[in-house]
């Protein structure tokens, strides 16, 4: 147990960093980018489309990078890519064409190929029991990297003129420095034999070698939480696409509206550890129901954020509910469809889900250009978690197969 509380701490710095640049990160400096070159706030929300389309796309080849080169080749290739994808933002990219390759194809593939997946497969085969906390502090460690990365750049840029290249000069060095972590120190444990329930589970999942990729597509299980992950996935990330610009046409100072990126990290954090504590104790299906509550407050107060204590409701109510819902999506996945299994169904799950994730920036950016006003998109991400929150408590354990 004491090795596998060391591998979550270096899963979880990874994680920090290698999503922190990208989503929170580029959120700040993709901002700067596309006002200095003239891009369209489209085209700032298509970067994000690819990035997540491309994680989405590449689930299963993902899971098959893990099962063929294993967990410590998968991060280092991943990091490899960001590197290699943030020394080309830096200095080599000037237009839109440039942005969307590099941007939302190499380092949304280097992000997958080091973060979320892989992480929360290496977290799976490690812990039996307490497995909800470890997932809350593997994924809390994403959010923590959003309120140390942000406001940082955000600071580094007001003090140099906006030079956003320099911004992922500094992605450059941490995507290395992962890469050699990863070599050093991430081992993975083989799952063999019986598979320890959880704790206080009452479930009823059927095990891991009930799984099959047909059978899978078949559960209406996997359907239900693919949307209640998008009704989680798609307000977060049109929040780190479009939140600065939003709260810029609400009157809100640059500075201020970097903090308020950082706020709803951190305040993930939290969601994040009150759904790992509760998620070994009670079904997590009412748990992610409630955090969607949340959500749906959340972008509720997002419409009419006005002024600082109104920025900082909606940044703190959103970041508490899409921080929960995350971990209840994990815990609830591992439970019924069992640890061996965990990485098949999250690359079968991701071409939908992320892909679908994905549309939302763009879509919102689109909203933007020809109305310019976010209130239709955002109202319709609030129908979204209402609706997912109404569905998730019918969701049932599925049944074992008959052959």
């Amino acid at each position: 147990m004491t090795r596998a509380w060391f591998m979550l701490v270096v899963v979880s710095v990874i994680y920090l960093l290698n999503s922190g640049f990208p989503y929170f990160g580029g959120s700040v400096l993709n901002s700067l980018m596309a006002e200095q070159q003239g891009i369209a706030r489209s085209t700032l929300g298509l970067g994000f489309t690819i990035m997540l389309l491309v994680q989405g796309i590449a689930g299963p080849a993902i899971n098959s990078s893990m099962v063929r080169f294993g967990m410590r080749a998968t991060f280092v290739g991943g990091c490899g890519l960001l590197l290699l994808g943030s020394l080309l933002m830096a200095h080599a990219v000037s237009q839109a064409w440039s942005y969307l390759l590099v941007f939302g194809v190499l380092i949304g593939l280097g992000t997958g190929l080091s973060t979320y997946i892989p992480a929360q497969t290496l977290i799976a085969q490690w812990f039996d029991r307490h497995r909800s906390l470890a997932f809350s502090i593997v994924i809390a460690s994403g959010g923590l990297g959003g309120f140390v990365v942000a406001p940082m750049l955000g600071s580094l840029m007001a003090s140099n003129g906006n030079d956003w290249r320099a911004g992922w000069e500094i992605a450059a060095y941490s995507a290395a420095a992962m890469a050699l972590l990863s070599w050093a120190v991430l081992r993975e444990r083989l799952v063999t034999g019986p598979v320890p329930a959880p704790d206080r589970s009452g479930t009823g999942a059927t095990g891991d070698a009930q799984w099959t990729t047909a059978r899978l597509f078949r559960s209406r299980l996997l359907w239900i939480i693919v949307l209640g992950d998008l009704a989680v996935g798609m307000p977060i990330m049109c929040m780190l696409a479009h939140g600065i610009a939003h709260l810029d046409a609400q009157h809100i100072t640059p500075v201020a509206a970097a903090s308020a990126m950082g706020v709803m990290s951190l305040s993930s954090i939290a969601g994040k550890m009150i759904a790992g504590v509760l998620g070994d104790r009670f079904d997590p299906r009412y748990l992610w129901s409630a955090a969607l509550i949340v959500v749906l407050i959340g972008m509720l107060l997002a419409i009419n954020a006005t002024g600082v204590i109104g920025v900082q409701l909606f940044a703190i109510t959103l970041g508490v509910g899409s921080g929960a819902g995350l971990v209840c999506k994990l815990n609830l996945t591992s439970r019924y469809f069992g640890r061996a299994s965990f990485g098949m169904v999250m690359g079968a799950m991701a071409p939908i889900s992320i892909c679908l994730t994905a549309l939302s920036p763009y879509i919102v950016g689109l909203s933007w250009d020809w109305t310019h006003s976010y209130l239709p998109s955002f109202w319709a991400l609030s129908v979204l978690a209402l609706i997912a929150a109404c569905v998730l408590p019918f969701a049932q354990p599925p049944q074992p197969s008959a052959g």
